[in-house]
């Protein structure tokens, strides 16, 4: 859940803050006082469903830290998808 509030914080404090969705949260295992706390009062989307199920297709972009090569633009007919989030990285 502290990666959430870390994600949340570091985007509202960005120059140009991106529309930000929260998903799969029927399945996170997130403290329960997180989810009615801080979450609920948000700016941001909140999805019981994975980004797999709620949005079609070919309109995901995964990012991973992995990647091949940087994301340098972004489009605004994508929804790009960060998920599992586990370390700092």
């Amino acid at each position: 859940s502290r990666q959430l509030v870390r994600a949340y914080g570091a985007n509202r404090g960005a120059p140009h803050p991106l529309r930000l969705s929260f998903s799969a949260l029927d399945e996170a295992s997130l403290h329960p006082d997180m989810l009615h706390r801080d979450l609920a009062r948000w700016d941001c989307q909140r999805v019981g469903e994975r980004a797999d199920v709620r949005w079609p297709a070919d309109e995901l972009v995964w990012l991973s830290p992995d990647a091949g090569e940087p994301l340098s633009t972004l489009d605004p007919d994508v929804t790009y998808v960060v998920s599992g989030l586990v370390d700092r990285s």
